[in-house]
């Protein structure tokens, strides 16, 4: 085995440790190399930088989500020690930049037979990975990841054009999304859009009747009177609202 392959498989195996048992597989010489990894301490130094990854990585971007994966799983260390374990590790980016490794990690995580996660959690990661990853990402335009963004968000909409003035993107949720992402808790189903309005830096956050159907009706050009026609008696705040923040 040579040097490189060696890195590598320490690589692994500090990442996963449950890949000690696979050394089988392996030619006898490469197999008594491995062996003498003390398997306590592959696994200390497995769960110190699982720990120290989520921090660096992921406490910023993903607050609540991860709040909720520490008390699903019973403290950071389990958390963090399968986030990292999940094979969707690999696709991360630098840091996870695009924050592919840690929505795909929720996927693999969701597949277990044994998963006891909240009904919201995926509502709530799509919330927050739009707000510190997605659309400041677009905002700078740099690039995301289209198509786990299409699994994640299904029912997110782009609008641009017409009398618009900045991109608009409306997402339909089904739970509090604002709420839980203050405080996880039980919560009762909530429909509702939201609207971000994107800037040259940033996305502007927009709840309430009326900004999903005003954005659609403004990108698809229609006029002040069938904008107060469709908006009803919101269309006054509704629309002094998108011009106050330059939708058009």
């Amino acid at each position: 085995m040579s040097l490189d392959e060696q890195l590598r498989w320490i690589e692994r195996l500090t990442r996963r440790p449950a890949d000690l048992a696979e050394l089988e597989d392996l030619a006898p010489e490469d197999r008594r190399v491995l062996e003498t990894i003390d398997p306590d301490r592959l696994r200390a130094v497995h769960r110190t930088q699982a720990l120290l990854t989520v921090e660096r990585w992921w406490r910023a971007r993903f607050p609540a989500v991860l709040a909720t994966l520490e008390h699903l799983y019973g403290g950071p260390a389990e958390a963090a020690s399968r986030l990292v374990s999940s094979p969707a590790f690999e696709a991360a980016q630098g840091e996870d930049e695009t924050g592919a490794a840690f929505v795909g990690a929720l996927f693999d995580l969701s597949a277990d037979p044994d998963w006891r996660g909240p009904d919201w959690i995926f509502d709530l990661l799509g919330y927050e990975y739009l707000l510190s990853t997605g659309l400041p990402r677009r905002a700078r335009h740099e690039p995301v990841d289209e198509d786990l963004e299409a699994r994640l968000l299904p029912h997110a909409r782009w609008y641009a054009g017409g009398r618009l003035r900045r991109p608009a993107l409306v997402v339909s949720f089904a739970w509090p999304v604002g709420a839980l992402a203050t405080q996880p808790h039980d919560a009762d189903p909530d429909p509702h859009d939201l609207v971000f309005l994107l800037g040259p830096q940033d996305a502007v956050e927009l709840s309430g009747d009326g900004f999903a159907d005003a954005v659609e009706l403004l990108a698809s050009g229609a006029n002040d009177d069938v904008l107060e026609e469709g908006l009803g008696p919101s269309a006054p705040t509704v629309l002094a609202h998108l011009r106050a923040e330059g939708a058009y």
